[in-house]
């Protein structure tokens, strides 16, 4: 009798943790379509450098944790965004932009601080 508790036991866990990793996948996969920040980037027509993904993907898994208080959902390593996440996304590739923007134009500020008005460089 105990040998067929332990196999049912065993059998229930094997069976409830590989339908636990098949609902997770599921719900993954079927809640939202996925969406990679690299399609994201083409879709808002950005040039995005290898390097600023990278640092794109960085600042969003640190957004996602902030606002949903865990890691985002993860496939063979990779963290997995649908398009739900868009927003996300979006918001880490608007600060991104301003930061960019922000340099040029203090790059500007001191290129046009060392021009005198008669158009003579200091």
């Amino acid at each position: 009798m105990k040998t067929v508790i332990v196999i049912f036991a065993t059998l229930l866990m094997t069976c409830t943790s590989a339908f636990v990793a098949e609902k997770s996948y599921a719900e993954v996969s079927t809640v939202a379509p996925r969406i990679t920040i690299s399609e994201r980037c083409q879709q808002l027509q950005l040039n995005c450098t290898q390097s600023k993904l990278l640092d794109v993907g960085r600042k969003l898994e640190q957004l996602y944790v902030s606002r949903y208080h865990e890691k985002p959902p993860q496939q063979r390593g990779v963290n997995v965004y649908t398009t739900a996440n868009i927003d996300l996304i979006d918001q880490v590739f608007i600060n991104q932009l301003a930061k960019e923007n922000e340099k040029l134009r203090k790059d500007l500020e001191l290129k046009d601080a060392n021009i005198q008005p008669q158009g003579k460089r200091i």
